[in-house]
């Protein structure tokens, strides 16, 4: 045998093409109440949609993009910040991380506003914030799960109150 025969031959692959091209730079055009078009980019709509209160899924649909386009996106903005590499996909998941905190904020205020004339509404954001409470109402056998009746509940937010204030 030769050693040219020996050699294997290297497989040559197809380079796949470039693919669609991506959506992030779109502009979306959109008319106000008195008739003025503005131009809007197709991330920021997003965003806005997310504080508003829609899903991810709805805000999507609502400007014509795709759901795991824009979870792509994300998952490429997150790997280029990790990276050190900041790009328009992580300020694209950065706006979105932003949108989603704005909008819980602006919910926990009216909880909290809320709470003031009625304890339910602070023992209620207390029970989905503070891990220490909501062990004390869920635990893993449903049998053994503490149900408090209304002083016993009116005393776990005072105290969760007096804490709250101490930790600040």
């Amino acid at each position: 045998m030769t050693v040219a025969a020996s050699k294997k031959k290297k497989s040559k692959k197809k380079k796949r093409g470039p693919g669609q091209p991506t959506r992030i730079n779109d502009v979306v055009e959109l008319e106000d109440d008195e008739g003025k078009t503005r131009k809007v980019p197709i991330t920021e709509l997003i965003a806005e949609r997310i504080v508003m209160g829609l899903t991810m899924k709805a805000a999507t649909d609502s400007v014509g993009l795709g759901y795991q386009t824009a979870n792509g996106w994300i998952r490429r903005g997150d790997a280029a910040a990790a990276e050190g590499k900041p790009d328009l996909y992580s300020a694209f998941a950065a706006s979105i991380t932003r949108a989603r905190g704005e909008f819980r904020a602006k919910h926990v205020k009216i909880i909290a506003d809320a709470g003031t004339a009625d304890w339910r509404a602070s023992a209620w954001l207390l029970e989905r914030m503070a891990d220490e409470y909501r062990e004390r109402r869920y635990v893993s056998d449903p049998d053994k799960t503490e149900k408090l009746n209304d002083d016993e509940a009116k005393e776990v937010v005072r105290d969760a109150a007096r804490r709250l204030r101490l930790e600040k």
